[in-house]
């Protein structure tokens, strides 16, 4: 018997909605207690700011790998593919006009 693999991204989308569903039931459970609203947005607040920072991370993670994997380029390069012009290409070291 094999099982299909998951992904770590439908785990992580799976929990996070677990997680927002848990919030809004804290949420409604706060506001029943006495009928102020604002407790209700506080803790949607909260849990909203934490997955919120989360994802942030996870993004940043992301971009962190992504950026491991890329082939190396240096400075200068990176700069002439931005400026969109390699026929500027210096030939040789800079000299002491350039510095």
């Amino acid at each position: 018997m094999t099982h299909a693999a998951v992904s770590p991204r439908l785990l992580t989308t799976l929990l996070m909605l677990g997680l927002l569903g848990w919030g809004i039931v804290h949420a409604v459970g706060a506001f029943r207690f006495n009928h102020d609203l604002r407790r209700g947005l506080v803790v949607l607040g909260c849990m909203a700011a934490f997955l919120g920072f989360w994802l942030w991370m996870l993004r940043q993670r992301s971009r962190r790998l992504a950026r491991l994997r890329a082939p190396a380029t240096t400075a200068l390069t990176t700069q002439w593919l931005r400026e969109g012009s390699l026929d500027t290409i210096p030939q040789g070291p800079p000299s002491k006009d350039d510095r």
